[in-house]
């Protein structure tokens, strides 16, 4: 589940035990590296909150190319193995960045856009 995000041939939700997020500033350190990361590689295109409107959102736009809003992938539709396979190995016009973030950064881009959508309710 790791290294794929997938259990038994289906996507998982949950964050698994590799990460061993055992107490509160495990889960806490996990989310900043998630957000530094998030807004690194992210934002740019998906926005700051996830809400499809950065910066690069605004010129491919123009040329028909709609970037994703990220707070309708909830947990139950596309479970969190999903997002971060779309994160290893991209999906669309989106590449993919298994070459260029580690696993567990993989992982903690997954946190914390939930914690974005959790904001966004």
């Amino acid at each position: 589940y790791y290294f794929t995000g997938e259990l038994d041939g289906t996507y998982g939700n949950g964050m698994p035990e590799e990460l061993k997020l055992t107490d509160e500033a495990a889960s806490t350190a996990l989310l900043g590296r998630g957000k530094d990361m998030f807004g690194v590689h992210c934002a740019i295109c998906h926005g700051d909150s996830g809400d499809g409107k950065g910066v690069v959102s605004h010129y491919f736009g123009k040329a028909g190319v709609i970037v994703v809003g990220l707070h309708t992938f909830q947990q139950g539709s596309h479970p969190d193995g999903y997002i971060y396979n779309v994160i290893s190995n991209g999906k669309g016009n989106m590449g993919g960045y298994k070459h260029n973030l580690p696993v567990r950064d993989r992982w903690a881009i997954v946190a914390y856009l939930r914690t974005l959508q959790a904001a966004a309710k």
